[in-house]
């Protein structure tokens, strides 16, 4: 068993090995099936269970509100099973969770203690998974002067598991129905946690209590850095939940929900290749807060013109876009996490409670605009739609402030 401290600088290799092959061929498996059957959940939970929108934003604020509970003591689980098996820990328990969403009722009241126990699991076992994720790219993948290529690289693959996704799940849920479909991502979902559970893991050897995590985020962390996290995690709200739900509504079928999103995917791998490159060179910072502006108006703008054909080119463009935001975010945010390398292990954990911190306060909002809907008596229509998104696309503009906490 090979332990290292939070002081070690050079650990994990950098080129490709057995180790990060191992991870890729996780993060290809566990992208296939979480993009066969994220997208469609809130579609499931609307058509075939008929949740309301109220009803359907509490679901995933439950699922938040854990995340935010489980999350600082997510470390403890780090250090005891390692980095890599904390990586995949959540595999199998979010597989049971996707086959106990058969179990719902449709009767949402009466649904509750299941949703809590089904996103109990969920979230328990996924906390460490975005900070040992973070761990893991940070000492294996990144290499010196060339962090925004080697990101890409990352986020080009992610790009070509997710394509074939959509319409693979289109077409199941089209033919077959949501039970198959959820089944067919199961044993995806499952096959994804083989390559890190039958290998060798790396561990931490540091002092870790939640205590402390709270403290590190009050007096040692860029606030600058939070406020970008913010800004980038506080979007995803809408874009997880309610962008298919509302090309759903428009598009009318899990078919074509699913070839829009997969048609649009192609064209952002060559963008997010090219723009890894160039955050490399000269004038990243120029570079983020284009694409910054860019995300921003896509955001904005996407609900607008509600018709097929301009759906599809919105979402080809925001195809694009989200992927260049997420490689240029992240070229500064691992300069800053490198830049504090002797926090790694405190710093991972902190960012991934203010991601999922920032999206629960992101989906109590949510949550309360439709309460006062409902208790108005409004109908959520178009206009609606686009309100919600002008409203929840407008903190992407903070993200630019992870250039500040390089200073």
């Amino acid at each position: 068993m090979f332990h290292f401290n939070e002081h070690q600088h050079v650990i994990f290799h950098h080129k490709w090995n057995m180790e990060v092959i191992e991870f890729y061929i996780y993060l290809i498996l566990r992208t296939i099936a979480f993009s066969l059957s994220a997208l469609f959940l809130p579609i499931y939970l609307y058509v075939d269970k008929g949740y309301s929108l109220f009803q359907i934003s509490i679901f995933f604020t439950i699922n938040q509100l854990l995340f935010s509970i489980f999350v600082p003591f997510s470390g403890y689980i780090i250090k005891k099973i390692g980095v890599k098996h904390s990586i995949a820990l959540h595999l199998p328990f979010i597989s049971l969770f996707w086959y106990l969403l058969r179990f719902l009722s449709g009767n949402f009241v009466s649904d509750l203690p299941l949703i809590f126990f089904m996103f109990f699991i969920r979230t328990a076992s996924k906390a460490p998974t975005g900070a040992a994720q973070s761990l893991f790219i940070q000492n294996n993948l990144l290499k010196s002067g060339h962090f925004g290529h080697s990101l890409a690289i990352k986020n080009i693959i992610l790009i070509m598991a997710a394509i074939i996704s959509p319409i693979c799940g289109g077409i199941i849920a089209m033919l077959f129905g949501f039970d198959m479909f959820f089944n067919v991502a199961i044993v995806i979902m499952l096959s994804a946690a083989i390559p890190f559970f039958l290998t060798k893991d790396k561990y931490f050897d540091i002092k870790y209590t939640p205590s402390k995590l709270f403290s590190f985020l009050k007096h040692e962390i860029s606030k600058d850095y939070i406020a970008s996290l913010a800004g980038l995690a506080i979007p995803e709200v809408v874009l997880w939940i309610f962008w298919p739900l509302f090309v759903f509504l428009i598009v009318g079928s899990t078919f074509k929900l699913g070839f829009v999103t997969s048609i649009s995917s192609l064209i952002a791998i060559v963008a997010t290749h090219f723009i890894g490159k160039k955050l490399d060179g000269k004038n990243p910072e120029k570079i983020l807060k284009k694409i910054t502006y860019m995300s921003t108006t896509v955001f904005l703008v996407r609900t607008i013109f509600a018709t097929p054909l301009v759906i599809m080119l919105m979402d080809a463009i925001n195809k694009v876009a989200k992927p260049l935001l997420n490689t240029s975010f992240e070229k500064f945010q691992y300069e800053y996490l490198e830049k504090n390398k002797s926090k790694m292990f405190r710093n991972a954990i902190a960012r991934s409670f203010v991601f999922e911190f920032s999206m629960l306060l992101g989906f109590i909002v949510l949550s309360s605009i439709f309460y006062i809907f409902s208790k108005l008596g409004i109908t959520v229509g178009y206009i609606h739609f686009v309100g919600i998104f002008v409203l929840f696309g407008l903190p992407y503009l903070l993200v630019p402030k992870v250039v500040k906490s390089l200073n």
